[in-house]
């Protein structure tokens, strides 16, 4: 995969994905990285607002990113001022947002941005850009604002809420919180009710045949790559939770070809939803544990990244509609969902190879994992069997000076059993979703003549793994 080959539509659709994406996984240690990245975000936008054609007379058009705009630059400036949360290591997750919006900005044609003839259908998806662009500050800043929140709670239990030189992330934190605050209400208040109208607007593009076959094989085979080259929590995160992401669009795409009477009904809900169901909340577990303790300094590998928005984007054009799932009736619409179907069946597959080459990557020496993060790991996990009335050795997993320093360390006996465990349910899962495949898919329903059968061909052999290209996602 030389480039990244998704249109501005796809591009902002994928940065809504990941705001909500962020807005269920923040916690309160997120919240330096979090406002460090915030600035970066909401200039991205404003860049890529200010690229777009100028179609609207009213000049009300622009005046909310502005405000925007020049809150975040407030915001900024008062963290430089007050030397919090100072420098260090910025969110990934809201960088990936920011690079999307930077690339949609290159996409859009920047002339005769004033012109007056533009047809209606163009000023209609000009304006639902702005509607996805807004909306995802809107839910990003909610997802921040839970975070400062959280941060200031937890501030507040370790050091008390009288002012010291411990605490002064409770006032400054309070000061972070209300201006989000405001920036979330002004981003609302311009998405408003009007978001489902003005998204009906939204171009889009036939749905090719090949591209969710050509995206899924692509994604397999670099995650391989990836993995075998550097088998580091940040790689594992981002192939767990693309994995994860793929398990929620096979089942429902799935039950829109079982609504549509073209897969049996019985078997895919008494037997494949439930094990794609199960499938899916193990890789969030390990996605949420490797992200737990990657070392937030460390980028993925940007062929990784580029891989797993071409499948994210090949699945939404068959299975979203504006920032849902479609209706069955919407996605038989769009594409062939026998061929579909096949496909998915082929990831279902793949899924318990990366399952493999996941539990395999979790047991390399060379992984190692943040002190801070397996700390708090420790700790929920402790709470966890307090709850349940259960035994829990309270040695701890890490050195208490690793994690005043923030190291990366070695991965300890204890850590390495745990990530083991979640490696073994997502290996046995994604097992099981594969033998329950096997039987639904025979019952497909196909309208021609049966297909011939299929001949087996010798795998062709993998190639050699090529080291992580480190740096900005162009």
């Amino acid at each position: 995969m030389t480039g990244d080959e998704r249109s501005v539509g796809e591009l902002l659709l994928d940065a809504d994905f990941q705001a909500r994406t962020l807005l269920l996984d923040v916690v309160g240690d997120d919240t330096p990285a979090l406002l460090r990245t915030w600035g970066e975000v909401v200039q991205s936008a404003g860049e890529l607002w200010a690229g777009l054609p100028q179609l609207s007379s009213s000049p009300a058009d622009g005046a909310t990113m502005q405000q925007l705009e020049t809150m975040a630059r407030g915001m900024h400036r008062h963290q430089l001022a007050r030397n919090w949360p100072g420098p260090g290591e910025l969110d990934q997750r809201l960088r990936g947002i920011a690079e999307n919006f930077v690339r949609a900005a290159e996409l859009v044609d920047g002339r005769d941005r004033a012109r007056d003839t533009w047809p209606p259908a163009v000023r209609a998806d000009v304006d639902a850009v702005k509607m996805r662009v807004m909306h995802t500050l809107y839910v990003a800043a909610h997802g921040v604002g839970v975070a400062v929140h959280q941060h200031i709670q937890d501030t507040e239990d370790r050091f008390g809420s009288k002012p010291s030189l411990n605490n002064r992330a409770v006032a400054r934190g309070r000061d972070a919180a209300a201006q989000l605050e405001v920036f979330e209400q002004l981003a609302g208040a311009h998405v408003g009710t009007g978001f489902a109208k003005v998204m009906r607007g939204e171009h889009r593009h036939a749905v090719g045949a090949d591209r969710l076959y050509q995206a899924m094989a692509t994604w397999d085979v670099q995650a391989h790559r990836s993995i075998a080259a550097a088998p580091t929590a940040t790689h594992l995160h981002l192939v767990a939770r693309t994995q994860a992401f793929l398990s929620a669009a096979t089942a429902h795409i799935m039950d829109a070809a079982v609504r549509t009477q073209q897969l049996d009904t019985d078997s895919f809900r008494h037997q494949l939803r439930p094990a794609l169901e199960s499938t899916h909340t193990s890789w969030n577990l390990v996605a949420r544990r490797c992200e737990q303790i990657a070392d937030r300094r460390d980028r993925p590998d940007v062929t990784l990244v580029r891989a797993a928005g071409e499948l994210r984007a090949a699945i939404t054009e068959v299975g979203y509609d504006k920032t849902a799932w479609a209706r069955p009736s919407t996605i038989a619409s769009r594409v062939d969902l026998d061929a579909t179907v096949a496909t998915l069946h082929q990831g279902i597959a793949a899924a318990v190879e990366a399952a493999v080459m996941t539990r395999d990557a979790l047991n390399d020496r060379r992984m190692t994992g943040s002190a801070r993060g397996i700390a708090d790991w420790q700790h929920e996990y402790l709470d966890a069997a307090a709850a349940n009335c259960m035994r829990a050795p309270i040695a701890s997993w890490v050195d208490a000076g690793d994690i005043a320093h923030g190291r990366q360390v070695p991965l300890s006996r204890a850590v390495r059993a745990a990530l083991e465990d979640l490696a073994e349910a997502v290996t046995d899962d994604s097992r099981r979703t594969m033998a329950s495949a096997s039987g639904i898919r025979q019952t497909v329903t196909m309208a021609t003549a049966p297909a011939a059968p299929i001949r087996y061909k010798a795998p062709t052999p993998w190639a050699q793994p090529v080291r992580p290209q480190r740096g900005h996602t162009p």
